[in-house]
């Protein structure tokens, strides 16, 4: 079945029980630093970095991606426990570029996507 994670996530979001928080960044932009910042905050539960990393292979199922999220929250543990919990998920920008993933990606942000920028000047 293709898609299964992303469902999952969707669905978990879409029922309020996921609260999900989103960085997207090109490399030596300080998004990690901000990825830790957000995770210390009360209010987020987990972080997951880099999800889609592998994305640059050209047999790199997206819904990996999404299933490293769902264990970062605690998979089917965390699902059938009926809480809520929240995730802070940072991602670089060129990996996500694959097939436009980040459409899919930002359909599961519940607060508005942080998108880090690197100044050259």
């Amino acid at each position: 079945m293709k898609d299964v994670y992303f469902q999952k996530l969707k669905n978990l979001t879409k029922s309020g029980l996921l609260k999900t928080h989103i960085i997207i960044a090109p490399p030596r932009t300080n998004s990690s630093v901000v990825e830790h910042a957000l995770g210390n905050s009360p209010d987020v539960d987990h972080e997951c970095h880099e999800p889609f990393l592998n994305a640059r292979h050209s047999d790199f199922d997206p819904d990996h991606g999404y299933q490293q999220i769902y264990n970062a929250i605690g998979g089917e543990e965390f699902e059938k426990s009926g809480q809520t919990t929240s995730v802070v998920i940072k991602e670089m920008s060129h990996w996500i570029g694959e097939n436009e993933e980040y459409k899919r990606l930002s359909s599961l942000a519940t607060s508005p996507i942080v998108v880090s920028i690197y100044n050259f000047l």
